[in-house]
């Protein structure tokens, strides 16, 4: 099952020219993630929301991260919240393991104030072809002078 994020407006500082990095623009997310079968079922008999998603607090995480990291790249967007919904969750968090993410991120006026055509990054990935991707990513010592992997200036 997947539980899903419909149009999540964010205002944040996002892009790689001057103009971009001195007044917030709209991003536009729309998010899935995908259940465990026995966990969706759990919380649907139970009640029981440490089975399924607190989509207040998926929403919450992901408009700081968007605010807070003022991304270069949508893509490096795209990285960071894959890794935080796809990482194993720790013990001491209360959230139910994520089998799969499909996402969408959109910068509605990147070409257009009238904001026709819209370019987006958008993808569906596993847990298995997240860990098999992340081991494979090159460590922070090889990104670009002054950037790191996820796009933020250094």
């Amino acid at each position: 099952m997947w539980v899903t994020l419909n149009h999540l407006s964010i205002q944040c500082i996002v892009g790689i020219y001057d103009f971009e990095r001195e007044q917030p623009q709209e991003l536009i997310v729309e998010l899935a993630l995908g259940l465990k079968h026995e966990d969706w079922l759990v919380a649907a008999g139970t009640g029981e929301l440490a089975r399924s998603i607190d989509y207040s607090r998926v929403a919450q995480q992901v408009r700081e991260i968007t605010q807070y990291a003022q991304f270069r790249l949508i893509e490096s967007l795209y990285l960071v919240i894959t890794h935080l919904f796809l990482s194993t969750p720790h013990a001491s968090e209360d959230r139910v393991e994520i089998e799969a993410i499909r996402l969408s991120i959109t910068k509605p006026l990147a070409l257009s104030p009238s904001r026709q055509p819209m370019p987006s990054i958008s993808g569906t990935m596993t847990k298995a072809q997240w860990s098999s991707i992340s081991l494979s990513l090159p460590s922070h010592g090889q990104a670009s002078q002054g950037e790191s992997l996820t796009g933020l200036s250094t």
